[in-house]
């Protein structure tokens, strides 16, 4: 019987730590911020749009009075959207009601205290109110999360291509013994320590590098075995074995 042999590859946590190095690390939290954040918008907007359309097709329709509009003005262009306070009576409850929110914008309409606006308000909670009498596209919410794609998509782009000059250093790299010049604390690195080091026989180029905590302890002075291939990247060896 032929058995065949696998030769264990020489740092077996590449595939994993090479995501997490300090040349990697910017682009991978920016993707993910951009990415959690459309999310989010995309989502608290849909809700909010999907929320709104309900009110307008089954709300209850009851004659508001405007009652305030925040700055100390009788009146104000609707351009843009103007946050005002309308006073009402919830024909379910007969409790007079003073909600304040955004009213939609209407360019070239003027808004004025003591104005009569027709709204539907929510029968469950009477305090959330339209004036709009059609929904808004349901792809108006999502508006943000798409601006923000492309930045996502760039920020993708950059890690995929800094983690391949990451295991570009492991593939081909050689083990170099080098020297701790600092040590501090990096905030987009809790659990590591940002490190600069000098490779012996080398220029005295300080390169930087994380050093997770798992890996002990680390001060200024200390040698370490670091992978290198010359260039601005360095990886301790120990982050690999």
């Amino acid at each position: 019987m032929n058995e065949s042999t696998t030769t264990p590859p020489a740092f077996p946590r590449a595939a994993s730590r090479s995501w997490m190095e300090i040349n990697v690390r910017p682009w991978l939290a920016i993707m993910l911020l951009m990415l959690l954040a459309g999310i989010a918008m995309g989502a608290y907007g849909y809700i909010q749009a999907s929320h709104e359309r309900r009110i307008i097709e089954s709300g209850t329709p009851v004659t508001a009075t405007v009652a305030n509009l925040g700055q100390d003005t009788r009146q104000m262009p609707r351009d843009e959207p103007v946050r005002v306070t309308l006073g009402y009576t919830d024909p379910a409850s007969k409790r007079t009601i003073s909600s304040e929110r955004l009213i939609h914008r209407k360019p070239g309409a003027v808004i004025k205290l003591k104005d009569e606006i027709p709204v539907r308000i929510d029968p469950a909670d009477p305090t959330f109110w339209t004036a709009r009498t059609e929904p808004v596209p349901m792809l108006q919410p999502l508006m943000v999360p798409l601006v923000l794609l492309p930045v996502v998509l760039i920020c993708g782009l950059g890690t995929v291509w800094q983690r391949g000059r990451v295991m570009k250093v492991v593939n081909t790299g050689s083990i170099k013994r080098a020297t701790v010049a600092s040590v501090r604390q990096s905030p987009l690195a809790p659990l590591s320590k940002q490190i600069g080091v000098t490779i012996e026989g080398a220029d005295r180029t300080v390169r930087q590098a994380y050093w997770p905590s798992g890996n002990g302890a680390i001060a200024k002075g200390d040698a370490i075995d670091v992978l290198s291939t010359g260039g601005s990247i360095v990886l301790p060896v120990r982050s690999y074995q």
